[in-house]
């Protein structure tokens, strides 16, 4: 009796009783993070070089990679230097082999009638950068299917589909618009077939698998997947082994690097800065 207590019990720690969650899994704590807010990231490496943007208690900021970790975070002045807010910035490269030119794509809310620049919603803008210096040699534009409503949250596939969130009159969903004609140009959105509440969309280099955030207990959010079958996006699955239960807020703001491998996300979980942290894990470590 004894021997089978001792050895229930070892299943139990081990998390492997029938009703117990597997082994969560230990993501890494960036380096960048501090004791505020730290969200949205998103990486623009290629060939062991490049940046990560993020929000820090809204304000855009990035880091540039050094060696296996990133550097100093820095006000991102070249679009911060504009009156309103910016967040959410993806970077889409016109040739894979070279760093110029390539553009930002990224969500304000800046509006020069309002007398502190700040509009009410937030847009998707599109800004060439030609040169290192990043100097307003092209104008940013807003894409045309911005409309009245929030939409954040920018990520084109390298097939050109770009998908973002809008927050709807019945919640945040996702949107996705093909590629135009011209280059860097969208045809008319469509919803994607996802419930609503379910946003912040990163697809994997292949596009057929996408992390996003959505609802779960207790008002958190959470990650889940979903994978693309026959033209379709399934049903999201919660990643139990990656949420943290102990996140006040949750985890959110999925977020691929360029080659698939890892994902960033936030959360407020035990072992951060203070507030929300950004965090990695390698994709394969993920249940399948």
């Amino acid at each position: 009796m004894r021997g089978d207590l001792a050895a229930w019990l070892t299943l139990l720690f081990a998390g492997l009783v029938v009703g117990q969650p597997s082994e969560r899994l230990a993501p890494v704590n960036l380096t960048v993070n501090s004791e505020k807010d730290d969200d949205e990231p998103y990486s623009s490496v290629r060939n062991g070089a490049g940046h990560l943007f993020f929000t820090r208690d809204g304000e855009l900021h990035f880091a540039q990679r050094s060696g296996q970790s990133w550097g100093k975070a820095k006000v991102f002045e070249e679009l911060v230097q504009h009156r309103g807010e910016y967040r959410s910035v993806y970077v889409a490269y016109q040739k894979p082999t070279s760093q110029f030119p390539h553009y930002f794509i990224y969500a304000t809310n800046r509006d020069l009638n309002k007398p502190d620049g700040k509009g009410d919603n937030f847009d998707i803008y599109l800004k060439l950068r030609d040169n290192a210096a990043g100097v307003d040699v092209n104008v940013a534009i807003p894409l045309h299917f911005s409309t009245a409503d929030d939409e954040l949250h920018p990520w084109l596939t390298p097939g050109g589909t770009l998908y973002f969130s809008r927050k709807t009159k019945d919640g945040w969903r996702i949107y996705s618009a093909t590629a135009g004609k011209e280059k860097m140009s969208f045809n008319k959105p469509e919803p994607v077939n996802l419930p609503i509440g379910f946003y912040h969309a990163t697809i994997t280099p292949d596009g057929r698998t996408m992390y996003l955030q959505g609802p779960a207990e207790n008002k958190k959010a959470a990650i889940f997947r979903s994978r693309l079958d026959n033209g379709e996006w399934s049903t999201p699955e919660e990643l139990k082994e990656l949420n943290e239960p102990m996140a006040q807020r949750g985890n959110m703001s999925p977020s691929l690097t360029r080659d698939g491998a890892t994902l960033y996300f936030v959360s407020d979980r035990p072992g951060g800065k203070g507030g929300l942290d950004i965090w990695a894990i390698a994709t394969d470590k993920l249940k399948k």
